[in-house]
């Protein structure tokens, strides 16, 4: 069975791994430079995972839909799923995730979630779109969590003139605090210090795309387009390594929360047969 996947252009190559359709390598063959974070095990396991169906923590690692109580593990369970291999070409591939009798017993929904990376000399796009195949209304999260390599003195500027106000998750519980916890106007400085009370969060963003200016000149663009929440996140480490732009429909539950789902801050419903999708384009600045 095939580990990961590799598509390429004549300037790009793009790995991708079966296990959660996790992109795990960005790389420009000219230059020979290396974009996504390594995945170093000492610091961050992961790479790029995906978010579904929720977002973050629930309170108490559960939630409730109409009486009965679900168990769910941070940040849902596609990151940790094996994906279904719908189609390969030399340049996109093409993953599948259905709902299962694993699946049902924690999500009461048949849903089916796919993801498509194309890559072309210019950039990698990323769709990711689930479907509700259930007859009932269906309440979820969905985001993507792209890390990249990056170092204390790297800037993140954002496309629009807007002006970022900071939530904070309330730690070790991992649930959304109220009120706001600072602010930056169109740019942030990255540092290890910035994710000393872990992720910065920010709700409604107008900013559609980030730049990860780099001080080696290697800068990366993600156009995320418009969405509900946007998260950036890293170890709180001094010797900073990465950096994740995180676009998120959906966030951790807040503080104290014990409502149905369907009441959660930031959720989504998608009636039977409807779709949502959440695109991401990776613009190396070549």
């Amino acid at each position: 069975m095939l580990d990961r996947i590799t598509i390429e252009s004549e300037r790009l190559k793009a790995t991708i791994k079966v296990f959660g359709a996790e992109l795990s390598s960005l790389f420009d063959k000219q230059e020979n430079h290396e974009y996504i974070w390594t995945g170093d095990p000492e610091i961050w396991k992961r790479q790029s995972p995906w978010l579904f169906p929720f977002i973050g923590k629930l309170n108490g690692g559960k939630y409730t839909f109409s009486g009965k109580e679900y168990e769910m593990p941070s940040h849902g369970f596609a990151g940790i799923k094996e994906f279904v291999i719908e189609s390969i070409k030399p340049d996109s591939v093409t993953f599948c995730l259905p709902a299962t009798s694993e699946t049902l017993p924690v999500f009461p929904w048949r849903f089916r979630l796919w993801i498509k990376y194309q890559i072309t000399n210019e950039n990698l796009t990323v769709s990711c779109s689930v479907t509700n195949e259930d007859n009932k209304d269906m309440y979820f999260s969905l985001g993507g969590h792209p890390g990249f390599i990056a170092e204390k003195g790297d800037t993140l500027v954002f496309d629009a003139d807007e002006t970022l106000l900071v939530r904070r998750l309330k730690m070790p519980e991992h649930l959304l605090n109220e009120g706001v916890f600072g602010k930056f106007v169109s740019e942030i400085p990255v540092s290890g210090d910035l994710f000393k009370d872990d992720a910065m969060i920010f709700e409604s963003p107008s900013s559609e795309r980030c730049t990860l200016k780099r001080q080696n000149g290697k800068d990366i663009t993600l156009d995320y387009g418009k969405v509900t929440w946007l998260g950036i996140w890293s170890r709180a480490r001094e010797d900073l390594k990465y950096v994740c732009v995180e676009p998120w429909f959906g966030v951790d539950d807040e503080v104290g929360f014990a409502g149905d789902v369907s009441v959660k801050k930031g959720i989504e419903c998608l009636k039977p047969g409807e779709k949502k999708e959440l695109k991401m384009t990776f613009i190396p600045h070549l």
